[in-house]
């Protein structure tokens, strides 16, 4: 199952950068000002498609680290479930150890209210 997630997450990331390529190739004479920081870095003449494929791969940088962060919770959580687990297995063993009943203590009174 997770061979064909892989191939269906590699097909929509190929074709949606084909997409955008086809795009920025239908824009690629057109220019326009850009400016990342106001006052620091900024372009008068900036060709649309070199923006439109910039704004892209970052997009894809930031989901590729948001994805790779979520991947270490998911491996903290297993590791922590995994000794939950593990603790109550632990706990399963010791309880079969026990005796099946010792009594509680309105049990032993009541069997001493019988006796008398």
């Amino acid at each position: 199952m997770q061979s064909v997630l892989g191939i269906v997450k590699w097909t929509i990331l190929v074709i949606t950068l084909l997409f955008w390529l086809l795009v920025s190739l239908a824009n690629r004479g057109m220019k326009m000002p850009f400016k990342l920081i106001p006052g620091t870095l900024e372009w008068e003449s900036f060709p649309v498609s070199s923006l439109i494929l910039l704004s892209v791969a970052f997009a894809y940088i930031v989901f590729f680290a948001v994805g790779i962060i979520e991947s270490f919770e998911n491996i903290i959580e297993k590791r922590s479930l995994k000794k939950h687990i593990s603790d109550l297995e632990i706990e399963l063993k010791e309880l079969r150890n026990e005796p099946i009943r010792r009594g509680s203590t309105t049990d032993r009174i009541a069997e001493e209210e019988q006796r008398k």
